[in-house]
């Protein structure tokens, strides 16, 4: 008898498949085309490559050279002269557009007047719940929603689902107090 159990197996023995196979796909890797050149030429410059290269017998190098760098000199004045004509007419569309509602710094509730507290309200998306807050007027004060905003008067419903109407001149102050 031989110790380890090797050497009695015959080559038949040995090549059999393993007892549990899990059998494995051969992946073939993905081989990604890169790119390899890139080139962000315009139309007008690569013309005038062209009319560059039928001069190079004539010219010697030096020269060549000078002359590249003047071009590219006047194409960033070109371009400059272009960006700053762009931004000049980009604020004359903006500034009559400053009284509407574009991008702008918005204040805070706080810094708001009646008027844009009332205008924000109003305006709340109604996706959210609406915001609480306190009315103050000349003889007191109401803790609500608004409702609605008319030109004259706001309609407020209390927290216990009375409704109020309130005139936009007897009104002296308007607080959030944040969601119950």
């Amino acid at each position: 008898m031989v110790w380890g159990g090797a050497s009695n197996l015959n080559k038949e023995q040995k090549k059999r498949e393993p007892l549990l196979y899990i059998h494995q796909p051969g992946f073939k890797f993905p081989e990604g085309i890169m790119q390899k050149s890139f080139s962000a030429k315009k139309v007008d410059s690569f013309k005038e490559e062209t009319k560059m290269d039928d001069g190079i017998d004539r010219k010697s190098r030096g020269s060549l050279e000078q002359e590249v760098k003047k071009r590219e000199t006047t194409l960033t004045s070109k371009e400059i002269q272009q960006t700053i004509e762009d931004y000049e007419q980009a604020q004359t569309v903006q500034e009559p557009n400053r009284g509407g509602f574009g991008l702008r710094r918005l204040k805070s509730f706080k810094e708001m007047d009646l008027v844009e507290k009332l205008d924000y309200l109003e305006r709340f998306p109604p996706q959210l719940p609406p915001i609480p807050c306190i009315f103050t007027t000349e003889n007191g004060s109401l803790r609500g929603t608004l409702v609605e905003k008319n030109l004259h008067d706001v309609v407020v419903r209390l927290f216990d689902k009375k409704v109020v109407t309130i005139a936009i001149k007897d009104l002296a102050e308007v607080k959030m107090i944040g969601f119950r």
